[in-house]
């Protein structure tokens, strides 16, 4: 679904504008209450499609601060000014004086996004859908035609192809994209499905290739988690979404069988060309085995719950790797100070838990570790004083990627040094339930 910014101040009007902007143009809509809170968003999310907003929020010049930040780093969002402006700004924006007028607003959206069909309650998707550039890196050929957007005007834009269905592409003709900053592609809304398809049809043969080749290609690894997590959050649980998340948990599991023990496959992993958030899945899945290894407790079954809680514990945060970082309620304001920021880290086991019940292959019990891997038995927040009342399994994952997320810190941080994390660890979970999760941990990093 794509993203829109809104920056309303009058709640009536937002109201209508949210609803109808999401309802009959199919928009995500993240309320801003000014240009400084919408840049900040931005510097994250600069794939945002659309900003709606007043021209002035009180004394803020907020249009004006807007569209210096859009030009300076050579966005191509659309902008529509609700307000009369005391300039032209016509060849920037689409202007609407009457700041009553939310249907031509919503008019003006659909033309934004080229929904060319009109404005009806079923219209909800524009002619061509944006694809992220790296869903392409791993492919050789795609399914249909591929375009990109280019921007003629505030409400003209001109799809343009540049891969035909079928016909073979390198890697580096893709990375050339990527390097000049190009963030998606468009295919025509009709192939969604299909692509979906055909994309992780290719990443699932691609991942069995190389088991069968006894090759380790992270970066694969790292683009074929992406896809798969993000697939997931837009489509849900499809057949081809859950071939590729089980094909994706048995490569890495082969991956860790070919490393030299925990310690070489933690460096294997730090030093491999990926994304935070698949080392961080990886890196947790294995780690907390390890755990269980040495804990004296049953572990059938339990294999199982902790690889797939760890593969999708975060996933509710993953476009937003600052956000997922965040490992307790003192981080959260050296990262954020947005209210929507701070409860999408709050709410996100909850949220990760919820979507991982609709897996009709998730084993049972896999969402109560994932709602309590931050110590909460209700998914919300950070907290450290109901270790006795979790679940085991919670109690080894909420260890395995408390140490992952501190030893990715450090190892990504030039300027660190060596870091006594276990003993940190030791220091900041007292209770003698977590003590033996990280004495565990201890033993089989030995």
């Amino acid at each position: 679904m794509a993203q829109a910014i809104l920056i309303e101040s009058n709640q009536v009007m937002h109201e209508l504008l949210a609803i109808n902007l999401k309802n009959y143009v199919g928009l995500e809509i993240i309320p801003r209450k000014d240009a400084s809170e919408a840049i900040g968003l931005l510097d994250i999310l600069p794939d945002i499609e659309l900003i709606v907003t007043r021209f002035k929020i009180g004394m803020e010049e907020t249009t004006l601060k807007i569209i210096e930040y859009i030009e300076k780093n050579q966005l191509e969002i659309g902008l529509i000014i609700i307000g009369e402006p005391n300039l032209d700004l016509s060849e920037k924006a689409v202007v609407i004086k009457d700041d009553k007028d939310w249907e031509e607003v919503i008019k003006s959206a659909a033309r934004i996004l080229g929904i060319t069909t009109g404005v009806l309650p079923n219209t909800v998707l524009p002619d061509y859908i944006p694809i992220p550039t790296n869903y392409f890196l791993p492919l050789t050929k795609s399914c249909c035609d591929v375009y990109i957007r280019i921007k003629k005007g505030p409400e003209d834009f001109q799809f343009i192809k540049r891969i035909h269905a079928n016909d073979n592409f390198t890697r580096e003709e893709i990375q050339k994209y990527v390097d000049q900053g190009l963030k998606s592609f468009y295919i025509p809304k009709k192939y969604r499905d299909y692509f979906t398809n055909f994309v992780t049809n290719q990443l699932v043969y691609q991942l069995k290739q190389q088991v069968y080749e006894n090759e380790v290609n992270y970066e694969l690894l790292s683009e074929s988690y992406e896809v798969a997590i993000n697939e997931i959050m837009e489509m849900g649980f499809t057949s081809s979404t859950i071939e590729l998340t089980e094909t994706l948990i048995e490569t890495m599991f082969k991956t860790f069988e070919k490393s030299k023990g925990v310690s070489s496959f933690i460096a294997e992993i730090i030093n491999a060309k990926s994304n935070y958030m698949y080392q961080h899945c990886h890196l947790t899945s294995v780690v907390s085995n390890q755990i269980l290894n040495s804990l004296d407790l049953d572990v059938r079954n339990k294999y199982e719950k902790l690889t797939y809680a760890a593969f999708f514990h975060d996933m509710s945060l993953s476009k937003n790797d600052n956000l997922a970082k965040v490992r307790n309620n003192k981080e959260i304001k050296r990262v954020t100070n947005k209210q929507s920021e701070i409860d999408q880290i709050h709410e996100h086991a909850l949220k990760s838990a919820e979507i991982i019940r609709s897996h009709p292959d998730a084993p049972v019990g896999v969402d109560q570790i994932i709602r309590e891997h931050h110590g909460s038995l209700d998914g919300r927040g950070f907290n450290s004083d109901e270790s006795s009342k979790l679940n085991p399994l919670s109690r080894v994952l909420i260890i395995a990627e408390d140490f992952v997320s501190r030893l990715l810190k450090y190892a990504h941080d030039k300027k660190s040094g060596a870091r006594p994390l276990l003993k940190e660890l030791n220091e900041d979970y007292a209770e003698p339930e977590m003590k033996k999760v990280i004495q565990a941990l201890e033993k089989s990093l030995k």
